[in-house]
């Protein structure tokens, strides 16, 4: 993998496959770098630098696992165009800023058209953070879109605001930590601050 850039577990699957040796998927390439860099092992310990998405590691292909597959999504593509707008009140994005240790994360849900923010804590497991996306529409009698993957400008204004998030509560904190009463004061900050959209 050295010296050619980036580089999928995907294309080495596939390249086997078609070569005729035994297939091994993707996700146990995957997980064989990324235990190289844990365990910082010499010879492979900075292999993960050549994978495309280094810093933003997920589960993907994986045969045998399939806790938390997002079953019946709808993707942004067939989300109504009004929507990028911004003229009406209801459109949402939403995210989670992740704590330390992925045991804890914010719930970030900003309102397309006037930027309201609100922040709300959860403790999460390692399943797909919004598997249980399908009772939630129900319950909110809304519509939801999922945007394409590794493309975090179909929800800009959400990322945004994690960026001015992570002013008050940086990269590495244990959310757990946090108090609610400093949680809701940033939350006040977001959302009384200038906006340069409304002059």
């Amino acid at each position: 993998m050295a010296g050619r850039g980036k580089t999928q577990p995907e294309l080495i699957s596939g390249c086997w496959a078609v070569r005729g040796v035994d297939r091994v998927s993707n996700e146990a390439i995957h997980q064989w770098i990324w235990q190289g860099k844990r365990e910082k092992e010499p010879a492979t310990k900075t292999l993960y630098k050549h994978l495309k998405h280094e810093r933003r590691r997920r589960k993907r292909g994986n045969y045998n696992d399939s806790r938390g597959i997002l079953n019946g999504r709808v993707f942004i593509e067939e989300r109504p165009e009004v929507v990028d707008e911004r003229s009406r009140l209801g459109d949402l994005e939403i995210d989670l800023m992740v704590g330390k240790a992925h045991k804890s994360a914010l719930v970030v849900i900003i309102d397309r058209a006037t930027l309201l923010t609100r922040l709300k804590t959860v403790t999460i497991d390692n399943d797909k953070a919004f598997a249980n996306y399908q009772s939630l529409a129900r319950t909110l009698d809304a519509d939801v879109y999922f945007t394409r993957p590794y493309t975090s400008q179909d929800k800009g204004s959400v990322e945004n605001r994690i960026g001015v998030v992570r002013e008050f509560i940086p990269k590495g904190t244990d959310l757990r930590n946090v108090s609610d009463k400093y949680i809701q004061m940033v939350e006040r900050h977001l959302n009384n601050r200038p906006v340069r959209k409304f002059d």
